[in-house]
């Protein structure tokens, strides 16, 4: 089995290669998702290490790596793997002397090598009508490749048919090349707004920048770190869990073994593969709206546990808590409450509110305005209903009413 030093070392050299291309070919390239939060935070390398260049520099960029003398990187992109689904990457590149193995969506790439996925920062058409083209023809071209698969038992559709019929006359490749073309022409100009795989972002976000270290070498984020990661995570990013790697029976990754050695020492019926593939996402679509009732009942004695949880822990302090806000001490304030905000930002996540005393949840709502600004704070307001702003009663097996302590209240 791999070593964690071998892979992630050659992973972190792979990054320094893409930043040097980039650089000497005039690409302004950011860190993206877990590779920009982990560097941001610990200055440490994520185990999925991710970049985004401008969609306008695409072109100039997978040409720089082809062309460049000094690696044996490779680039995998929609023009040489017409399968390459667009929710991901628009570019991967990768050592071939390395594997790195998923099972679950290998088949997508030809070469499931260690790499640095490439998103592209797409500029949204501000013409409405555009821009529903265009994304029709995304999702129109994801879903065919899907089908290709027939992993989900998925159904041709308006999206899907025109492709589907352009990809049996013309071949996959020139469907590849038509949205290839497409996004380019239609996501390359001006705008207002960008996207970066699945999330907005305004596009003067890109317009600045700042420096991050990981492993002593300095790489680029947007300067509003804030905003950054708040449209990639939600508010609360700060609390994310760390990205880990974890190696098992549907994960492999080395540095001492090339994919096409992998696949020789590691042969397995396709059709096989493909068909149990298909049951096991049967399975799983039953399991999710079998359980989905039960789910939403454990998030509710989830969100009741955390309203007793910090109510214990919070009310004894509220005069505190009020003294710090009349004092303007935000900074003790947010530290004070801090358990409390990552339980609310938790509970968004689930569209519940959380609130166990009125002038505590003011409180909270007060520090959200400030992080995330009004509109926020208001979402989360209005997440709470009525009954949740009355005061916690807590009784005794007998029905009494105690205090946090289980004294007997007069």
């Amino acid at each position: 089995m791999s070593s964690k030093a071998n892979w992630a070392d050659r992973l972190f050299g792979i990054l320094l290669q893409v930043k040097r291309i980039c650089e000497q070919s005039g690409i302004t390239m950011f860190l993206y998702d877990d590779t920009a939060l982990e560097a941001y935070g610990s200055q440490t390398l994520a185990p999925n290490v991710s970049v985004c260049i401008d969609i306008k520099d695409s072109e100039k960029f997978i040409a720089a790596v082809e062309e460049n003398q000094s690696s044996n990187l490779r680039v995998e992109h929609l023009l040489n793997n017409p399968r390459l689904s667009l929710k991901g990457p628009g570019a991967i590149v990768y050592d071939p002397d390395t594997t790195d193995f998923n099972m679950f969506d290998f088949f997508y790439y030809n070469n499931n090598c260690l790499g640095v996925r490439v998103y592209y920062i797409a500029h949204m058409p501000d013409n409405g009508l555009s821009r529903r083209y265009v994304n029709a023809m995304l999702r129109g071209f994801n879903k065919k490749n899907e089908r290709y698969f027939n992993l989900k038992d998925s159904k041709a559709s308006k999206l899907t048919i025109p492709l589907e019929a352009m990809e049996r006359t013309k071949g996959p490749e020139q469907v590849a090349l038509y949205i290839h073309d497409l996004v380019l022409s239609k996501m390359s100009g001006d705008t207002e707004r960008v996207r970066v795989a699945r999330n907005t972002f305004d596009a003067e976000l890109f317009n600045e920048t700042a420096n991050v270290q990981i492993e002593g070498q300095t790489f680029l984020i947007p300067k509003n770190a804030g905003e950054y990661f708040t449209r990639i995570y939600g508010a609360g990013w700060e609390y994310v869990s760390k990205d880990e790697y974890k190696e098992g029976r549907y994960r492999f990754r080395s540095a001492l073994i090339s994919w096409e050695d992998y696949k020789k020492a590691v042969p397995f019926d396709e059709q096989d593969y493909f068909s149990a593939l298909r049951e096991h996402y049967s399975a799983e679509r039953e399991f999710k709206m079998y359980n989905r009732r039960q789910h939403k009942y454990f998030k509710l004695l989830k969100r009741t546990d955390d309203r007793i949880q910090l109510a214990r822990q919070l009310e004894p302090r509220k005069q505190e808590l009020i003294s710090m806000k009349e004092a303007g001490d935000y900074e003790g304030l947010k530290v004070a409450l801090e358990p409390y905000l990552k339980a609310i930002y938790e509970n968004e996540k689930d569209r519940l509110g959380l609130c166990f005393d009125r002038e505590i949840f003011e409180l909270a709502c007060l520090i959200i305005e400030q992080d995330y600004g009004v509109r926020y704070a208001e979402r989360i307001r209005r997440l709470v209903y009525q009954e949740q702003k009355m005061d916690l009663q807590l009784k005794d097996y007998k029905g009494q009413n105690i205090d946090w302590k289980g004294n007997a209240i007069t």
